[in-house]
């Protein structure tokens, strides 16, 4: 087997953590710049919230005065200027692939992604999977829907920079999957935790042995059970394989924090993508490293539908990276998947596979689906007549290898 590097780009990836703040906030001045400038969505935003881009000088600044985007405030812009929204930031012709949300609590969001977004989005997460372990002599199965929804497609284009081999199977069909992954050898999984399980049982029905797979990864994304420890251990001795933890929100990009080969959390690849932790209450006024808060994400290179401060509606937690990590310089890393994301379709879909879950982990799975709800963002209130909380920070409004990554 060949000798493969370390890393996928030195160069970014042992950046000094101070040089990494100078670079995001760089990268965020020049975002600022050009959705001003070219998204009547954020300059109405920003025009409204009385900031201009060339006033903000730090990312504190960053944190403490730029506003909030929602899902919520998408949805009307697309609905007002359909189908892309007034954030498109590029012409309607730019548009090189057209990807969306489920549409499963109301009209689906679209996402418009420009050629250069899209080589971008494919070159990043090349970048983490290699972290993850994932190598060119691979043999990838992508059991994520190969549809609108977009992380399927993250994986199956971060795969090709690699020069893995890739089959892109898609959802469903499963004896087939488990059929054709022992047939062509594959050594890379990418799906759902849940999926993983359901794979898992159906190979063992079919009289299969999963230890004796050729699985030796596992990429997992789409819901929280890659954190939960029981369920990764669920699937790593299974299997016989890593079980990697990625995720993200598809409006900004399909993988942009994930695991390295320690599994020790993920990391915040925040070069990539700028990654905050606020007060669930209050969206510009960061937590301490540790302490439970909303995210939020800001996306440093797209120019079709830029995310700047987009508030998914998830809590979560960063910590410090262990001295062990792969990727030792990111600036810090998620233990877990945030909770919200894994729902009671989830529990529902592994408790009826009649897997060997023990009763911890069903706990676990249930504690996990059950308990929160998504953030409501502070800023929703935008658009009604409540009274506002005081706040200090909150207004009113009137209504590898690429050097250019």
């Amino acid at each position: 087997m060949a000798d493969y590097k370390r890393f996928w780009n030195e160069e970014r990836e042992t950046m000094a953590p101070a040089d990494r703040r100078r670079f995001v906030f760089g990268q965020i001045q020049k975002q600022l710049d050009y959705v001003y400038n070219n998204t009547p969505f954020y300059r109405d935003l920003y025009d409204r919230h009385k900031v201009k881009p060339e006033s903000i000088r730090s990312l504190e600044e960053f944190t403490a005065r730029i506003p909030i985007v929602t899902k919520q405030m998408l949805r009307e812009s697309q609905e007002r200027c359909p189908p892309y929204g007034d954030f498109l930031g590029i012409r309607p012709d730019e548009v090189f692939h057209i990807h969306g949300t489920s549409g499963t609590s109301g009209t689906p969001t679209m996402f418009g992604i420009s050629r250069g977004d899209w080589e971008f989005m494919c070159e990043g997460t090349a970048a983490l999977q290699w972290a993850a372990g994932m190598r060119p002599h691979d043999v990838v199965q992508i059991s994520f829907p190969m549809s609108l929804f977009l992380g399927g497609w993250g994986m199956l284009g971060g795969a090709e920079r690699i020069g893995a081999r890739i089959m892109p199977i898609g959802g469903g069909e499963t004896e087939r999957q488990v059929n054709l992954m022992y047939h062509v050898g594959s050594t890379v999984l990418c799906a759902t935790p849940s999926y993983c399980l359901y794979l898992l049982d159906a190979a063992r029905k079919a009289g299969r042995d999963p230890q004796q797979s050729p699985l030796r990864l596992g990429l997992f994304g789409g819901e929280p059970g890659a954190g939960i420890p029981e369920v990764k251990r669920l699937m790593e001795e299974g299997w016989g394989m890593k079980a990697i933890d990625f995720g993200n929100s598809a409006e900004v990009h399909p993988c942009s924090n994930m695991e390295c080969e320690e599994r020790a959390g993920m990391h915040v690849w925040n070069d990539f993508v700028h990654t905050e932790v606020v007060s669930k209450d209050d969206p510009h006024s960061p937590v301490p490293m540790g302490a439970r808060g909303g995210v939020v994400y800001t996306a440093l290179w797209r120019r079709a539908q830029p995310m700047i401060r987009y508030w998914p509606g998830d809590e979560t937690l960063m910590i410090e990276p262990p001295p062990a990590a792969i990727i030792e310089s990111m600036d810090a890393r998620m233990p877990r998947k945030v909770p919200v994301r894994l729902t009671s379709m989830t529990f529902c879909h592994l408790a009826m596979s009649n897997l060997p879950i023990s009763p911890s982990a069903r706990l676990s799975i249930r504690q996990n689906s059950r308990r929160a709800p998504p953030l409501r963002p502070p800023t929703a209130r935008f658009r009604t007549a409540r009274i506002w909380p005081k706040s200090r920070s909150i207004r009113r409004p009137a209504s590898s290898r690429s050097s250019t990554m």
